[in-house]
């Protein structure tokens, strides 16, 4: 086929399609498409014989070529980037140009689609203190010299289908009207079935999980004795028997409440004063990047669990498959970039 010029497949495919009539168009579709021609193309041929119309292409027919001098060009470049809300479609109709050339010119401008990442909403007040507290931290118990390593913990909900994720949260069809309806439609309940998951992680490895019960947060009593005692503490010996370690959790009120200091400094646990503690800094966190982790594990392939206990054993059955490197490569760098969030600000945590 590669061979054989336009006019010369599309006599081709007229000619077979002649022939295989009575088996119907897509006969000669499936046929040609395993040949590596476009279905939209084929069926425009098809179209053509139906409607008696010559297979050769007439002279002038076809788009007309639009020349875009360096000005209009980087006009056209500049519209994007740098900019949310574009589409490329509307900006062809502005240039009177194709669609297709204009994803060229950004390609050759190195301009390239992202998605948009979340922020938290921060006030005025707020981004001062979030500095202020990067910068003490900085220069007392983040200092790579000190040698301390990074341990923090989080908790975070898992439902039982991970229909939002990446990758789950679409699918392919050559025909919407005859794709099965569990395909096309999630399903979504008013109340789901979810589960909460406690873990701890530092460059040394991963505590055990602590799974709360059915629909239910962690307060300040659970967070002492299940996630504290039972399981930080085990993890801090094991793992940390040196000392050298400084626990960072987050600003839940839990994390800090009357109880759990007091658990914290009665078995000598080195940790994060509360009023040393940036607020809203989630991108500093990798935690947080471990639980986008361990769900694309949990929910690949669009797998769905049938209640909470093939939930929490498949959670289990991932934990255990991501390896110490892994986490190694989440943690090693936690100290270096509050560092430079401190020198430069927002503009390097959402980099």
């Amino acid at each position: 086929m590669e061979t054989l010029n336009e006019y010369q497949k599309r006599q081709l495919i007229g000619q077979f399609y002649e022939k295989n009539r009575e088996k119907g168009k897509p006969f000669t579709v499936r046929h040609f498409i395993e040949m590596g021609l476009k279905k939209r193309s084929i069926y425009s041929i098809i179209s053509r014989i139906e409607n008696k119309v010559s297979l050769k292409r007439s002279i002038g027919s076809g788009r007309k070529a639009v020349k875009m001098n360096h000005k209009r060009i980087e006009s056209l470049i500049n519209s994007f980037d740098g900019k949310k809300g574009i589409s490329q479609r509307k900006q062809a109709l502005k240039y009177k140009i194709s669609q297709p050339y204009v994803s060229k010119i950004l390609g050759w401008a190195g301009v390239k689609y992202y998605k948009r990442g979340n922020k938290p909403k921060t006030s005025p007040e707020q981004d001062i203190k979030i500095k202020k507290r990067l910068n003490l931290l900085s220069k007392t118990k983040f200092r790579p010299s000190n040698g301390l390593k990074i341990v923090m913990d989080d908790e975070s909900y898992f439902s039982l289908s991970g229909e939002n994720m990446p990758g789950n949260d679409g699918y392919y069809s050559s025909n919407k009207s005859t794709t099965d309806i569990e395909v096309k439609y999630r399903t979504k309940a008013k109340f789901p079935a979810k589960i909460l998951v406690w873990v701890a992680i530092s460059e040394n490895g991963r505590s055990n999980a602590y799974f709360a019960p059915k629909n239910c947060a962690i307060d300040s009593k659970t967070y002492s004795k299940e996630c504290i005692i039972k399981r930080l503490i085990p993890f801090l010996r094991t793992h940390h028997e040196d000392g050298q370690y400084l626990f960072w959790p987050d600003l839940a009120p839990a994390h800090y409440s009357k109880n759990t200091i007091a658990v914290l400094k009665e078995n000598n646990i080195n940790f994060v004063n509360r009023e040393d503690n940036p607020p809203n800094v989630p991108q500093l966190r990798p935690i947080e990047r471990f639980w986008s982790l361990l769900k694309s594990k949990v929910y690949e392939k669009d797998w769905k669990a049938e209640n909470i206990d093939h939930l929490k054993t498949r959670i289990k059955q991932k934990l255990r498959e991501i390896s110490p490197k892994e986490i190694i490569n989440l943690m090693k760098k936690v100290k270096t970039n509050v560092r430079k969030a401190a020198d430069k600000g927002q503009n390097f945590m959402y980099n």
